[in-house]
Protein backbone atom coordinates (compact mmCIF):
# COMPACT_ATOMS: atom_id res chain seq x y z
CA UNK A 1 0.00 0.00 0.00
CA UNK A 2 1.18 3.33 -1.26
CA UNK A 3 2.13 6.03 1.10
CA UNK A 4 -0.86 8.21 -0.34
CA UNK A 5 -3.13 5.29 -0.13
CA UNK A 6 -2.61 5.05 3.59
CA UNK A 7 -2.84 8.88 3.78
CA UNK A 8 -6.17 8.85 2.20
CA UNK A 9 -7.75 5.83 4.24
CA UNK A 10 -6.89 7.78 7.33
CA UNK A 11 -8.42 10.85 6.80
CA UNK A 12 -11.53 8.94 5.70
CA UNK A 13 -11.44 6.81 8.94
CA UNK A 14 -10.97 10.21 11.10
CA UNK A 15 -14.37 11.58 8.92
CA UNK A 16 -15.76 8.31 9.72
CA UNK A 17 -15.10 8.77 13.58
CA UNK A 18 -16.28 12.78 13.57
CA UNK A 19 -19.27 11.68 12.73
CA UNK A 20 -19.98 8.98 14.98
CA UNK A 21 -18.28 10.81 18.03
CA UNK A 22 -21.29 13.96 16.44
CA UNK A 23 -24.12 11.91 16.28
CA UNK A 24 -23.33 9.21 18.79
CA UNK A 25 -25.93 10.84 21.75
CA UNK A 26 -28.33 10.96 18.66
CA UNK A 27 -28.30 7.06 18.32
CA UNK A 28 -27.99 6.85 21.86
CA UNK A 29 -31.54 8.54 22.29
CA UNK A 30 -32.89 6.43 19.05
CA UNK A 31 -32.36 2.96 20.67
CA UNK A 32 -34.03 4.27 24.06
CA UNK A 33 -37.29 4.92 22.14
CA UNK A 34 -36.87 1.91 20.16
CA UNK A 35 -36.43 -0.46 24.16
CA UNK A 36 -39.13 2.22 25.67
CA UNK A 37 -41.99 2.60 23.06
CA UNK A 38 -43.27 -0.67 21.70
CA UNK A 39 -44.51 1.27 18.57
CA UNK A 40 -41.34 2.16 17.40
CA UNK A 41 -39.33 -1.40 18.58
CA UNK A 42 -39.24 -1.96 14.50
CA UNK A 43 -36.47 0.43 14.46
CA UNK A 44 -33.65 -2.58 15.46
CA UNK A 45 -34.58 -4.36 12.22
CA UNK A 46 -34.21 -1.44 9.96
CA UNK A 47 -30.28 -1.03 10.12
CA UNK A 48 -30.16 -4.82 9.99
CA UNK A 49 -32.38 -5.04 7.04
CA UNK A 50 -30.69 -1.93 4.99
CA UNK A 51 -27.23 -3.53 6.19
CA UNK A 52 -28.38 -6.55 3.78
CA UNK A 53 -29.94 -4.73 1.09
CA UNK A 54 -25.80 -3.21 0.79
CA UNK A 55 -24.21 -6.47 1.05
CA UNK A 56 -26.71 -7.78 -1.80
CA UNK A 57 -25.02 -5.19 -3.47
CA UNK A 58 -21.14 -6.02 -2.92
CA UNK A 59 -20.53 -7.48 -6.27
CA UNK A 60 -21.71 -4.02 -8.01
CA UNK A 61 -19.53 -2.36 -4.77
CA UNK A 62 -16.53 -3.37 -5.71
CA UNK A 63 -16.59 -2.67 -9.09
CA UNK A 64 -17.15 1.20 -8.94
CA UNK A 65 -14.38 3.63 -8.50
CA UNK A 66 -14.07 6.19 -5.93
CA UNK A 67 -14.78 9.46 -7.36
CA UNK A 68 -14.88 12.21 -4.77
CA UNK A 69 -17.45 14.84 -5.40
CA UNK A 70 -16.37 17.77 -3.35
CA UNK A 71 -18.20 20.68 -4.44
CA UNK A 72 -21.82 19.23 -4.53
CA UNK A 73 -20.68 16.47 -1.44
CA UNK A 74 -19.56 19.13 0.56
CA UNK A 75 -22.86 21.33 -0.36
CA UNK A 76 -25.09 18.43 0.99
CA UNK A 77 -22.94 18.26 3.82
CA UNK A 78 -23.12 21.59 5.44
CA UNK A 79 -27.10 21.42 4.75
CA UNK A 80 -27.13 18.38 6.57
CA UNK A 81 -25.22 19.69 9.22
CA UNK A 82 -27.51 22.67 9.38
CA UNK A 83 -30.51 20.65 9.90
CA UNK A 84 -28.62 18.95 12.64
CA UNK A 85 -28.00 21.77 14.37
CA UNK A 86 -31.52 23.15 14.01
CA UNK A 87 -32.88 19.60 15.52
CA UNK A 88 -30.75 19.99 18.30
CA UNK A 89 -30.85 23.68 19.08
CA UNK A 90 -34.57 23.75 18.69
CA UNK A 91 -35.34 20.71 21.04
CA UNK A 92 -36.61 18.52 17.81
CA UNK A 93 -35.60 15.48 18.29
CA UNK A 94 -37.43 14.14 14.89
CA UNK A 95 -35.58 16.63 12.29
CA UNK A 96 -32.09 16.08 14.43
CA UNK A 97 -32.47 12.27 14.04
CA UNK A 98 -33.06 12.77 10.04
CA UNK A 99 -30.02 14.93 10.07
CA UNK A 100 -27.93 11.79 10.77
CA UNK A 101 -29.29 9.96 7.45
CA UNK A 102 -28.72 13.39 5.81
CA UNK A 103 -25.47 13.84 6.99
CA UNK A 104 -24.20 9.99 6.06
CA UNK A 105 -25.99 10.41 2.42
CA UNK A 106 -23.91 13.78 1.77
CA UNK A 107 -20.22 12.07 3.30
CA UNK A 108 -21.07 9.11 1.18
CA UNK A 109 -21.28 11.29 -1.78
CA UNK A 110 -18.46 13.56 -0.73
CA UNK A 111 -16.06 10.89 -0.27
CA UNK A 112 -17.23 7.87 -2.64
CA UNK A 113 -18.85 9.74 -5.35
CA UNK A 114 -22.01 9.55 -7.38
CA UNK A 115 -21.55 6.25 -8.30
CA UNK A 116 -21.16 4.92 -4.75
CA UNK A 117 -24.33 6.78 -3.58
CA UNK A 118 -26.58 5.74 -6.45
CA UNK A 119 -26.04 2.06 -5.84
CA UNK A 120 -26.33 2.56 -2.09
CA UNK A 121 -29.36 5.04 -2.11
CA UNK A 122 -32.25 2.49 -1.48
CA UNK A 123 -30.49 1.22 1.72
CA UNK A 124 -29.88 4.73 3.15
CA UNK A 125 -33.46 5.74 1.87
CA UNK A 126 -34.39 2.58 4.25
CA UNK A 127 -32.68 4.00 7.20
CA UNK A 128 -35.44 6.93 7.61
CA UNK A 129 -38.23 4.05 8.70
CA UNK A 130 -36.01 3.64 12.18
CA UNK A 131 -36.68 7.51 13.14
CA UNK A 132 -40.40 8.27 14.07
CA UNK A 133 -40.85 10.36 11.66
CA UNK A 134 -44.95 10.79 12.73
CA UNK A 135 -43.95 12.89 15.75
CA UNK A 136 -43.07 15.80 13.81
CA UNK A 137 -46.31 16.55 12.58
CA UNK A 138 -48.79 14.47 14.98
CA UNK A 139 -51.91 16.07 14.42
CA UNK A 140 -52.31 16.18 10.73
CA UNK A 141 -50.98 12.55 10.61
CA UNK A 142 -52.47 11.19 13.39
CA UNK A 143 -56.08 12.58 13.30
CA UNK A 144 -57.33 10.88 10.18
CA UNK A 145 -56.31 7.41 12.07
CA UNK A 146 -58.01 8.37 15.25
CA UNK A 147 -61.32 8.97 13.53
CA UNK A 148 -61.16 5.83 11.30
CA UNK A 149 -60.25 3.71 14.51
CA UNK A 150 -63.05 5.44 16.38
CA UNK A 151 -65.50 4.75 13.31
CA UNK A 152 -64.33 0.97 13.37
CA UNK A 153 -64.55 0.71 16.66
CA UNK A 154 -68.17 2.57 17.42
CA UNK A 155 -69.86 0.20 14.34
CA UNK A 156 -68.36 -2.90 15.70
CA UNK A 157 -69.10 -2.46 19.18
CA UNK A 158 -72.81 -1.66 18.45
CA UNK A 159 -72.47 -5.41 16.47
CA UNK A 160 -71.51 -6.38 20.31
CA UNK A 161 -74.98 -4.95 21.88
CA UNK A 162 -72.32 -2.17 23.59
CA UNK A 163 -74.06 0.84 23.88
CA UNK A 164 -72.16 3.85 22.21
CA UNK A 165 -71.96 7.01 20.99
CA UNK A 166 -69.31 8.59 18.74
CA UNK A 167 -67.99 12.65 19.27
CA UNK A 168 -64.97 12.61 16.53
CA UNK A 169 -62.48 10.67 18.46
CA UNK A 170 -64.86 9.68 21.67
CA UNK A 171 -66.64 7.05 22.05
CA UNK A 172 -69.30 6.92 25.16
CA UNK A 173 -70.19 4.35 26.52
CA UNK A 174 -72.36 4.25 29.59
CA UNK A 175 -69.79 3.74 32.30
CA UNK A 176 -66.93 4.96 30.62
CA UNK A 177 -65.95 7.19 27.89
CA UNK A 178 -63.01 6.02 25.83
CA UNK A 179 -60.79 8.52 23.61
CA UNK A 180 -58.88 7.38 20.68
CA UNK A 181 -55.82 9.30 21.76
CA UNK A 182 -53.05 10.77 19.74
CA UNK A 183 -50.81 7.86 21.03
CA UNK A 184 -53.66 5.01 20.12
CA UNK A 185 -54.77 6.38 16.44
CA UNK A 186 -52.31 3.70 15.39
CA UNK A 187 -50.39 5.59 13.00
CA UNK A 188 -46.95 5.12 14.37
CA UNK A 189 -47.83 1.05 14.18
CA UNK A 190 -48.93 1.91 10.49
CA UNK A 191 -45.23 2.69 9.69
CA UNK A 192 -43.82 -0.22 11.67
CA UNK A 193 -46.41 -2.64 9.66
CA UNK A 194 -45.28 -1.07 6.16
CA UNK A 195 -41.44 -0.91 7.17
CA UNK A 196 -41.35 -4.55 7.39
CA UNK A 197 -43.50 -5.19 4.04
CA UNK A 198 -41.47 -3.58 2.12
CA UNK A 199 -38.54 -6.07 2.23
CA UNK A 200 -41.29 -8.67 2.53
CA UNK A 201 -42.64 -7.65 -0.44
CA UNK A 202 -38.88 -7.25 -2.41
CA UNK A 203 -38.14 -10.32 -1.28
CA UNK A 204 -41.26 -12.53 -1.19
CA UNK A 205 -42.69 -11.13 -4.60
CA UNK A 206 -41.63 -10.83 -7.97
CA UNK A 207 -43.39 -8.14 -10.19
CA UNK A 208 -44.40 -4.86 -9.09
CA UNK A 209 -48.06 -5.57 -8.91
CA UNK A 210 -47.97 -8.14 -6.31
CA UNK A 211 -45.19 -5.95 -4.44
CA UNK A 212 -47.78 -3.64 -4.30
CA UNK A 213 -50.58 -5.89 -3.36
CA UNK A 214 -49.01 -7.00 -0.30
CA UNK A 215 -48.26 -3.63 0.84
CA UNK A 216 -51.43 -2.41 0.61
CA UNK A 217 -52.41 -5.53 2.24
CA UNK A 218 -50.15 -4.46 5.17
CA UNK A 219 -51.87 -1.03 5.01
CA UNK A 220 -55.36 -2.32 5.31
CA UNK A 221 -53.95 -5.00 8.24
CA UNK A 222 -52.57 -2.40 10.55
CA UNK A 223 -55.97 -0.07 10.36
CA UNK A 224 -58.18 -2.78 10.88
CA UNK A 225 -56.39 -4.18 13.61
CA UNK A 226 -56.17 -0.67 15.51
CA UNK A 227 -59.69 -0.71 15.09
CA UNK A 228 -60.70 -4.53 16.50
CA UNK A 229 -57.84 -3.34 19.72
CA UNK A 230 -59.96 -0.41 20.87
CA UNK A 231 -63.06 -2.25 20.12
CA UNK A 232 -62.11 -5.56 21.75
CA UNK A 233 -61.66 -2.54 24.90
CA UNK A 234 -64.63 -1.27 24.69
CA UNK A 235 -66.23 -4.87 24.93
CA UNK A 236 -63.62 -5.37 27.78
CA UNK A 237 -64.84 -2.06 29.76
CA UNK A 238 -68.67 -2.87 29.10
CA UNK A 239 -68.96 -6.77 29.50
CA UNK A 240 -66.68 -6.43 32.80
CA UNK A 241 -67.79 -3.13 34.40
CA UNK A 242 -64.47 -2.21 34.86
CA UNK A 243 -63.02 1.48 34.79
CA UNK A 244 -59.62 0.27 35.57
CA UNK A 245 -57.07 -1.74 33.03
CA UNK A 246 -59.26 -1.26 30.48
CA UNK A 247 -56.34 -2.74 28.18
CA UNK A 248 -57.51 -6.35 29.56
CA UNK A 249 -55.20 -9.28 31.34
CA UNK A 250 -51.77 -8.77 31.11
CA UNK A 251 -52.44 -5.50 28.93
CA UNK A 252 -52.79 -7.63 25.98
CA UNK A 253 -54.45 -5.10 24.04
CA UNK A 254 -51.60 -2.38 24.14
CA UNK A 255 -51.02 -0.85 20.85
CA UNK A 256 -48.24 -3.70 20.66
CA UNK A 257 -50.88 -5.63 19.93
CA UNK A 258 -50.86 -3.78 16.73
CA UNK A 259 -48.01 -4.75 15.44
CA UNK A 260 -47.57 -8.24 16.70
CA UNK A 261 -51.21 -9.41 14.72
CA UNK A 262 -50.19 -7.02 11.85
CA UNK A 263 -46.91 -9.06 11.49
CA UNK A 264 -48.39 -12.37 11.59
CA UNK A 265 -51.01 -11.73 9.87
CA UNK A 266 -48.34 -10.37 7.24
CA UNK A 267 -45.90 -13.10 7.21
CA UNK A 268 -48.71 -15.47 6.57
CA UNK A 269 -50.08 -13.86 3.69
CA UNK A 270 -46.44 -13.02 2.25
CA UNK A 271 -45.08 -17.09 2.78
CA UNK A 272 -48.59 -18.24 1.40
CA UNK A 273 -47.91 -16.16 -2.40
CA UNK A 274 -44.10 -15.97 -1.78
CA UNK A 275 -42.89 -16.81 -5.42
CA UNK A 276 -38.72 -18.33 -5.80
CA UNK A 277 -36.81 -15.24 -7.29
CA UNK A 278 -34.22 -16.16 -10.32
CA UNK A 279 -30.80 -15.33 -9.02
CA UNK A 280 -30.52 -11.85 -10.61
CA UNK A 281 -26.98 -11.25 -13.34
CA UNK A 282 -24.52 -8.99 -11.60
CA UNK A 283 -24.89 -5.12 -12.27
CA UNK A 284 -21.07 -4.54 -11.95
CA UNK A 285 -20.15 -1.76 -15.10
CA UNK A 286 -16.82 -2.71 -16.49
CA UNK A 287 -14.41 -0.07 -16.53
CA UNK A 288 -14.02 1.32 -12.56
CA UNK A 289 -11.36 0.18 -10.15
CA UNK A 290 -12.69 -1.06 -6.55
CA UNK A 291 -9.48 1.54 -5.56
CA UNK A 292 -8.93 5.06 -6.19
CA UNK A 293 -6.69 6.33 -8.73
CA UNK A 294 -3.50 8.45 -7.86
CA UNK A 295 -4.98 11.41 -9.61
CA UNK A 296 -8.29 10.72 -7.15
CA UNK A 297 -6.14 9.94 -3.95
CA UNK A 298 -5.65 13.80 -3.08
CA UNK A 299 -9.32 14.55 -3.71
CA UNK A 300 -10.54 12.29 -1.16
CA UNK A 301 -8.14 13.75 1.60
CA UNK A 302 -8.94 17.05 0.76
CA UNK A 303 -12.50 15.97 0.91
CA UNK A 304 -11.76 14.40 4.03
CA UNK A 305 -10.52 17.52 5.62
CA UNK A 306 -13.44 19.97 4.56
CA UNK A 307 -15.78 17.19 6.24
CA UNK A 308 -13.51 17.28 9.25
CA UNK A 309 -13.73 20.95 9.68
CA UNK A 310 -17.67 20.93 8.64
CA UNK A 311 -18.31 18.38 11.46
CA UNK A 312 -15.44 19.37 14.09
CA UNK A 313 -17.65 22.79 13.95
CA UNK A 314 -21.23 21.23 14.76
CA UNK A 315 -19.67 19.21 17.26
CA UNK A 316 -18.50 22.40 19.26
CA UNK A 317 -21.43 24.11 19.01
CA UNK A 318 -23.83 21.46 19.22
CA UNK A 319 -22.67 19.81 22.73
CA UNK A 320 -19.81 23.10 24.01
CA UNK A 321 -21.68 25.98 23.32
CA UNK A 322 -24.38 25.81 25.44
CA UNK A 323 -28.24 27.95 25.25
CA UNK A 324 -28.94 30.44 27.35
CA UNK A 325 -31.65 30.47 29.73
CA UNK A 326 -33.83 33.93 28.90
CA UNK A 327 -35.25 34.91 32.38
CA UNK A 328 -39.21 35.47 32.58
CA UNK A 329 -40.25 38.93 32.42
CA UNK A 330 -42.53 40.16 35.31
CA UNK A 331 -45.49 37.94 33.83
CA UNK A 332 -48.06 38.86 36.14
CA UNK A 333 -47.94 42.20 34.03
CA UNK A 334 -49.22 41.05 30.91
CA UNK A 335 -52.73 40.54 32.84
CA UNK A 336 -55.53 43.06 33.43
CA UNK A 337 -56.66 42.77 36.74
CA UNK A 338 -60.37 43.98 35.43
CA UNK A 339 -61.78 44.72 31.77
CA UNK A 340 -65.24 45.21 30.81
CA UNK A 341 -67.26 42.77 33.11
CA UNK A 342 -64.52 40.17 34.18
CA UNK A 343 -61.94 40.36 37.22
CA UNK A 344 -59.39 38.16 39.03
CA UNK A 345 -60.79 36.12 41.73
CA UNK A 346 -58.49 33.58 41.82
CA UNK A 347 -54.99 32.14 40.93
CA UNK A 348 -53.81 28.27 41.51
CA UNK A 349 -50.59 26.97 41.98
CA UNK A 350 -50.85 22.96 40.23
CA UNK A 351 -48.67 22.76 37.57
CA UNK A 352 -50.35 22.36 34.20
CA UNK A 353 -47.92 21.67 31.29
CA UNK A 354 -44.36 19.39 32.32
CA UNK A 355 -41.25 21.73 32.28
CA UNK A 356 -42.58 24.75 32.38
CA UNK A 357 -39.97 27.24 34.13
CA UNK A 358 -42.58 29.83 35.66
CA UNK A 359 -46.58 28.83 35.49
CA UNK A 360 -49.35 31.79 35.51
CA UNK A 361 -53.03 30.01 36.04
CA UNK A 362 -55.55 32.56 36.90
CA UNK A 363 -59.75 32.51 36.77
CA UNK A 364 -61.80 35.04 35.30
CA UNK A 365 -65.03 35.89 36.81
CA UNK A 366 -67.99 38.21 35.18
CA UNK A 367 -70.51 39.60 37.33
CA UNK A 368 -73.28 37.20 35.73
CA UNK A 369 -71.06 34.32 37.47
CA UNK A 370 -69.59 32.92 34.59
CA UNK A 371 -65.91 31.40 34.53
CA UNK A 372 -62.69 31.88 32.36
CA UNK A 373 -59.37 30.19 33.38
CA UNK A 374 -56.12 32.21 31.79
CA UNK A 375 -52.56 29.86 31.99
CA UNK A 376 -49.14 30.94 30.79
CA UNK A 377 -46.21 28.57 30.56
CA UNK A 378 -43.03 30.39 29.89
CA UNK A 379 -39.56 28.34 29.14
CA UNK A 380 -36.49 29.74 29.92
CA UNK A 381 -35.05 27.20 27.28
CA UNK A 382 -36.71 24.39 25.19
CA UNK A 383 -35.51 20.73 24.50
CA UNK A 384 -37.61 17.43 23.47
CA UNK A 385 -40.05 17.00 26.56
CA UNK A 386 -39.94 20.63 27.87
CA UNK A 387 -41.41 22.80 25.17
CA UNK A 388 -44.02 25.19 24.72
CA UNK A 389 -45.52 22.76 22.50
CA UNK A 390 -45.25 19.42 24.31
CA UNK A 391 -47.94 17.54 22.73
CA UNK A 392 -48.56 15.68 25.73
CA UNK A 393 -50.49 18.85 27.22
CA UNK A 394 -53.97 18.28 27.71
CA UNK A 395 -55.31 20.63 24.76
CA UNK A 396 -51.98 20.02 22.75
CA UNK A 397 -52.70 16.48 21.86
CA UNK A 398 -56.40 17.22 21.01
CA UNK A 399 -56.80 17.67 16.98
CA UNK A 400 -57.67 21.72 17.32
CA UNK A 401 -58.70 24.07 14.66
CA UNK A 402 -57.39 27.67 13.56
CA UNK A 403 -59.20 30.75 14.74
CA UNK A 404 -58.87 34.45 13.29
CA UNK A 405 -59.80 36.78 16.21
CA UNK A 406 -60.22 40.44 15.56
CA UNK A 407 -58.40 42.98 18.16
CA UNK A 408 -60.21 45.76 19.21
CA UNK A 409 -57.10 48.18 18.34
CA UNK A 410 -57.25 46.75 14.35
CA UNK A 411 -55.88 43.55 12.71
CA UNK A 412 -56.43 39.98 13.32
CA UNK A 413 -54.61 37.26 15.36
CA UNK A 414 -54.29 33.61 14.97
CA UNK A 415 -55.00 31.08 17.70
CA UNK A 416 -55.92 27.24 17.99
CA UNK A 417 -59.47 26.02 19.52
CA UNK A 418 -59.67 22.66 21.21
CA UNK A 419 -61.89 20.80 23.19
CA UNK A 420 -60.41 18.13 25.99
CA UNK A 421 -61.36 16.01 28.51
CA UNK A 422 -60.11 16.28 32.22
CA UNK A 423 -60.92 13.39 34.65
CA UNK A 424 -65.35 13.94 33.96
CA UNK A 425 -65.06 17.55 32.71
CA UNK A 426 -64.92 18.34 29.12
CA UNK A 427 -63.50 21.65 28.46
CA UNK A 428 -63.18 24.07 25.88
CA UNK A 429 -59.54 25.99 25.04
CA UNK A 430 -57.60 28.59 23.02
CA UNK A 431 -54.55 28.63 23.49
CA UNK A 432 -51.62 30.18 21.48
CA UNK A 433 -47.88 30.65 21.81
CA UNK A 434 -45.04 33.31 22.28
CA UNK A 435 -41.42 33.97 20.84
CA UNK A 436 -39.61 37.39 20.65
CA UNK A 437 -42.90 39.16 21.60
CA UNK A 438 -45.14 37.67 18.83
CA UNK A 439 -47.91 35.21 19.12
CA UNK A 440 -48.30 32.17 16.71
CA UNK A 441 -50.50 29.98 16.62
CA UNK A 442 -49.48 27.38 14.13
CA UNK A 443 -46.80 24.44 15.28
CA UNK A 444 -44.79 24.15 12.07
CA UNK A 445 -43.96 27.65 12.15
CA UNK A 446 -43.24 27.72 16.36
CA UNK A 447 -41.14 24.84 15.78
CA UNK A 448 -39.30 26.61 13.04
CA UNK A 449 -38.45 29.86 14.63
CA UNK A 450 -37.69 28.12 17.73
CA UNK A 451 -34.83 26.17 16.10
CA UNK A 452 -33.58 29.25 14.29
CA UNK A 453 -33.60 31.46 17.30
CA UNK A 454 -31.59 28.09 18.76
CA UNK A 455 -29.07 28.15 16.10
CA UNK A 456 -28.81 32.32 15.27
CA UNK A 457 -29.25 33.80 18.77
CA UNK A 458 -28.26 30.83 20.91
CA UNK A 459 -31.59 30.67 22.60
CA UNK A 460 -34.77 29.41 22.10
CA UNK A 461 -37.10 30.49 25.22
CA UNK A 462 -41.12 30.70 24.68
CA UNK A 463 -44.34 30.71 26.05
CA UNK A 464 -47.58 29.41 25.71
CA UNK A 465 -50.71 30.95 26.62
CA UNK A 466 -54.09 28.89 26.84
CA UNK A 467 -57.20 30.58 27.77
CA UNK A 468 -59.90 27.94 28.82
CA UNK A 469 -63.87 27.31 30.47
CA UNK A 470 -65.92 24.08 30.98
CA UNK A 471 -68.51 22.95 28.80
CA UNK A 472 -71.81 20.70 29.16
CA UNK A 473 -71.81 19.25 26.08
CA UNK A 474 -70.72 19.56 22.52
CA UNK A 475 -74.03 21.56 21.24
CA UNK A 476 -72.27 24.55 24.21
CA UNK A 477 -68.96 24.24 22.11
CA UNK A 478 -70.21 27.47 19.24
CA UNK A 479 -71.63 29.78 22.08
CA UNK A 480 -68.15 28.96 24.18
CA UNK A 481 -65.67 29.35 21.40
CA UNK A 482 -67.73 33.22 21.06
CA UNK A 483 -67.49 33.83 24.32
CA UNK A 484 -63.84 32.97 24.57
CA UNK A 485 -62.91 34.77 21.64
CA UNK A 486 -64.53 37.44 22.80
CA UNK A 487 -62.50 37.17 26.49
CA UNK A 488 -59.52 36.88 24.13
CA UNK A 489 -60.30 40.14 21.71
CA UNK A 490 -60.52 42.07 24.85
CA UNK A 491 -58.42 40.91 26.85
CA UNK A 492 -55.08 42.17 25.49
CA UNK A 493 -53.61 39.09 25.75
CA UNK A 494 -53.42 39.13 21.93
CA UNK A 495 -51.30 41.20 19.74
CA UNK A 496 -51.75 41.28 15.82
CA UNK A 497 -49.38 40.22 13.38
CA UNK A 498 -47.25 42.46 11.44
CA UNK A 499 -48.66 42.61 8.21
CA UNK A 500 -51.89 41.35 9.01
CA UNK A 501 -54.81 43.91 9.29
CA UNK A 502 -58.79 43.42 9.33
Amino acid sequence: MSDDLRRAKVAALAVVAAYLATVAPVLVGLVHTWLSQDEYAHGFLIPLISGYLVYSQRERLRSIGIRPMPVVGLAALVVGCLVFLLGQRGGIVTVERISVILMLMASILLLLGYEFFRALLLPLLYLFFMIPILDLSANAIHWPFQLVTATIAAKALALFGVPVLQSQQYLHLPSITLEVANLCSGARFFISIVAIGIPLAYFTQRTFLRRAALLGFAILISIVTNGVRVTLIGVWAYYFNTTADIHGPAHVLQGLFVSVVGYVVLFAVAIAYSESRPREAGSAKAGFSAKPTNGRINEVVRASAAALVALGFVFVYAYVVPLRDVAEPNAGNRLSPSFGTWDIRSAESSQMLPGADHELNVTYRSEDGRSVGVYRGYFASQRQGKECIESGSKWGAQRGELLRLRLPEGGTAEVNAATYIDGSQEYLALYWYELDGRTFARRGEVKLRTALNGVLRNRNNGAVVVVYRHIDNAGERAPATAELSDFVSRSGLLRARAGETS
